[in-house]
C-alpha cells in the first residue's frame, strides 16, 4: 500500500491577464518576449486566450517529454487547434492522429534532408539581399514587419522553389498576415459567436478559400517544375502524396513545419468545434 502524496500544487498563472481577452494582448504586442519571460515563473505556466487556457511549457526535458518520449498522452486538440486546422488543415502540427502525422512527416521529409535545403540557400540569400536592397538610406524601417516579410519570402522559395512568380508572392504575403489575424480572432471570441455569418468571419473564410487555392496551384507548379534528378525529392513527396489511398489532405497542409518559440504552447481541455461554414474544404 502505497503511502498517500500531497495534492499537486496550482500551475502558475502568468501576469498581466485582462478580463475576456485574457493575456492576447501581450501575445499580440510582444509575443517573444511575453513567451520568454513564463520561464520566471516555472516549468509549465498557465495563460488565457480569450477564454480559452492554455500550458505553455518553458523547461527543455519536460517539452521533450511532450513532443516525443511521452507524446501519445498529449493529443493535439482544443479551440487554439481547431482554429489553426481550419487555416492550416491537416498537416503536421495540427494532426492529433499519431499513425497521421508519422505518414505525413515521412511524406515531407526529403524535402527537409541537408542536401535539399542547401539548393534553397542562393536563392533565400537573393531574398535578403533583394529586401535589404530595396531600403532608401537613411531611412526608418520598421524591422519587425520587414522580418516577417523576408521570413514568409524564404518560406515560400522553400516550399514552392525561386520561380515562385511575383504577383503570386505578393498575393501569398497579403494574404498570410490577414488570415493569422482571423485564426487568433476564432480562438479568442466565444464559440457561438464565431459560428455567426458576420462579414469578418466571412472576410477570413474567403481568404483562406484563397490561400488554398493558391497553395493548390502552386503545389501542382512545383510537381511539373521540379521533376529533375536533382529536385527528385520534392517531386517524389508530391507524386506519393497526390497517389496516396490514405484521406486526403489540404493543399496548405505543408505549410505547418516552422521553429518554435521558447517555450511549447500546448492547448486547454476545452475541445469546441468550430461550425462547418468554417471547416476546411476537401
Amino acid at each position: 500500500m502505497h503511502p498517500p502524496t500531497a495534492p499537486s500544487s496550482p500551475t502558475p498563472a502568468a501576469p498581466g491577464g485582462l478580463p475576456l481577452i485574457g493575456h492576447v494582448h501581450r501575445l499580440a504586442r510582444d509575443p517573444l518576449p511575453f513567451i520568454t519571460s513564463l520561464r520566471e515563473h516555472g516549468s509549465v505556466v498557465r495563460i488565457r486566450i480569450g477564454p480559452t487556457p492554455a500550458y505553455v511549457v518553458t523547461d527543455p526535458a519536460l517539452t521533450r517529454r511532450v513532443l516525443v518520449t511521452e507524446a501519445a498522452d498529449f493529443a493535439k486538440g482544443g479551440k487554439i487547434i481547431d482554429a489553426l486546422r481550419v487555416f492550416f488543415g491537416d498537416g503536421l502540427a495540427t494532426v492529433a492522429d499519431g499513425d497521421a502525422h508519422l505518414r505525413q512527416r515521412r511524406l515531407m521529409q526529403p524535402m527537409f534532408n541537408k542536401a535539399h535545403i542547401a539548393t534553397r540557400g542562393p536563392a533565400m540569400i537573393d531574398q535578403v539581399r533583394a529586401m535589404v536592397t530595396s531600403w532608401p538610406e537613411e531611412s526608418r524601417r520598421d524591422v519587425f514587419a520587414d522580418m516577417n516579410d523576408v521570413a514568409l519570402a524564404v518560406f515560400l522559395v522553400a516550399l514552392f522553389g525561386d520561380g515562385l512568380p511575383a504577383h503570386l508572392q505578393g498575393e501569398f504575403t497579403a494574404l498570410m498576415p490577414e488570415i493569422m489575424k482571423g485564426t487568433i480572432r476564432q480562438t479568442v471570441l466565444p464559440s457561438w459567436l464565431t459560428r455567426l455569418p458576420l462579414p469578418a468571419h466571412q472576410a477570413h473564410a474567403e481568404r483562406v478559400r484563397r490561400l488554398r487555392e493558391l497553395a493548390a496551384g502552386s503545389a501542382a507548379r512545383v510537381a511539373t517544375t521540379f521533376a529533375t534528378a536533382q529536385n527528385a525529392p520534392v517531386a517524389s513527396a508530391v507524386r506519393n502524396r497526390a497517389a496516396s489511398s490514405s484521406p486526403k489532405l489540404s493543399p496548405t497542409a505543408a505549410i505547418t513545419c516552422h521553429p518554435r518559440p521558447t517555450g511549447d504552447l500546448t492547448s486547454g481541455p476545452q475541445a469546441a468545434r468550430p461550425h462547418p461554414r468554417w471547416s476546411r474544404a476537401r
